[in-house]
């Protein structure tokens, strides 16, 4: 619901995120606000999972917290954790914690995964 997304944003005001694929890694915080993902050349965070579509996804700072929307046809699946996968298609998540996004795969499927993971930052 909206207030347990609210609330769970509020946890991570005073953070940053920062996400990695393979060997790059990229950090997301109050001051980026907006990193695109996809397989196109002029995505912030490029990737070159098959099933990915050109623009796959977004990461949006907002409210205090870090939010993944899908915009793909062929959706995306989020992990917290050691949690099981969920399924997001044209729709948002709050990231929390540390996980793994794969891009229209599941982790059963080989496919380069993007890792998360939140992090206070000293204020």
């Amino acid at each position: 619901t909206v207030s347990e997304a609210t609330l769970r944003a509020s946890q991570t005001a005073g953070s940053r995120l920062v996400v990695r694929i393979g060997e790059r890694e990229w950090t997301i915080s109050a001051q980026t606000r907006h990193m695109s993902i996809g397989r196109d050349p002029s995505c912030d965070i490029v990737t070159s999972a098959t099933q990915a579509s050109r623009n796959h996804g977004v990461i949006v700072y907002r409210n205090g917290g870090y939010f993944y929307t899908d915009t793909s046809l062929n959706g995306s699946f989020v992990a917290f954790g050691r949690s099981g996968e969920s399924r997001i298609r044209r729709s948002q998540i709050l990231l929390s914690g540390q996980g793994e996004i794969r891009f229209g795969h599941t982790a059963e499927d080989e496919g380069e995964p993007l890792s998360f993971r939140v992090e206070p930052v000293a204020q």
